[in-house]
């Protein structure tokens, strides 16, 4: 993968659903991945497992402080891909897909040695 730094990878959507799991389900894994601050209108999380989650939001849109998306490597098609997503207003985790052409944040797992 380009732009990603050596021993290390963009999570596929199996090790993104292994996250979501380990961390009680999608409908918690919001409060528990979102960062303690920097939400709008105080939707901050717990960082229960020091995730940090910040709402850096989309290239595509203007929700800075509000949402966090965060790709996956794996592929829905030809022009989408997984992603999640996190938002003030909700404790839950979103996991979808996008077009791939737009910008959202990555977050990488150190490989395995």
């Amino acid at each position: 993968m380009i732009g990603l730094p050596d021993g290390w990878h963009l999570p596929s959507q199996t090790e993104r659903n292994t996250l979501i799991t380990a961390v009680g389900g999608s409908s918690v894994a919001g409060t528990k991945l979102k960062s303690t601050s920097g939400w709008y209108n105080n939707g901050n999380g717990t960082d229960a497992f020091s995730f940090s989650a910040l709402p850096a939001g989309g290239r595509d849109y203007n929700d800075e402080g509000y949402t966090a998306y965060f790709w996956s490597s794996t592929e829905n098609g030809s022009y989408y891909a997984f992603h999640m997503c996190f938002d003030y207003y909700y404790d839950n985790a979103v996991l979808g897909s996008h077009y791939k052409n737009y910008g959202k944040s990555v977050r990488c797992i150190k490989d395995s040695e």
